[in-house]
């Protein structure tokens, strides 16, 4: 009758004993991915820090731009705002301009996966004139940290102040996996 509880118990061992395993490599993975992004985050949040001393008549259409961190959170965000003035069509026919108040971020999650981040790409346009006429995206993507150099920085913060269209930002981005558009 003891067998049965002796191969139980053997079995959860060895459960145990894997597990232990995976969320030591888990961790380590985790370590790594911090070591290894620090200096992209690093260099952005030192060009972030330099932008938002400048004033925001010389840094237009930039008006809001900053970065948040918890410490001990595995999720970096980086924000920027603008005003931004778009043409009013009808049929192709120009009839004015419209008015909206823009957010983009971007957001990088660490990942337990060797050499992986996630990194949410989000931009939300308010039309002051016309409701309607609003719009937002939310794209997620997965990225090997290894091709995230410190040179993305530059791009990255061109984007936040709005300096560079979004396609022009994704263009420049080393995506090898997206996973669409929508909510998390």
């Amino acid at each position: 009758m003891a067998s049965w509880i002796e191969n139980a118990e053997e079995k959860q061992r060895i459960r145990e004993t894997l597990i232990q395993r995976e969320q030591n490599l888990d961790s380590v993975n985790a370590i790594e991915n911090h070591k290894n992004i620090s200096p992209l985050i690093n260099k952005l949040t030192f060009f972030i820090d330099r932008v938002d001393k400048i004033s925001v008549e010389f840094r237009k259409p930039s008006i809001e731009i900053g970065h948040t961190h918890l410490k001990g959170d595995d999720t970096y965000e980086f924000y920027g705002s603008a005003f931004i003035q778009k043409k009013d069509t009808f049929f192709k026919i120009r009839i004015g301009y419209l008015n909206f108040i823009c957010w983009r971020r971007i957001y990088f999650k660490m990942t337990d996966q060797a050499d992986k981040i996630k990194v949410i790409i989000a931009e939300k346009c308010t039309c002051e004139n016309n409701k309607k006429k609003s719009y937002g995206t939310r794209e997620k993507y997965k990225f090997a940290i290894s091709e995230l150099n410190v040179d993305i920085a530059q791009i990255i913060l061109d984007w936040l102040v709005f300096k560079i269209s979004d396609s022009e930002f994704k263009k420049q981005l080393p995506i090898n996996h997206h996973r669409g558009n929508g909510h998390e």
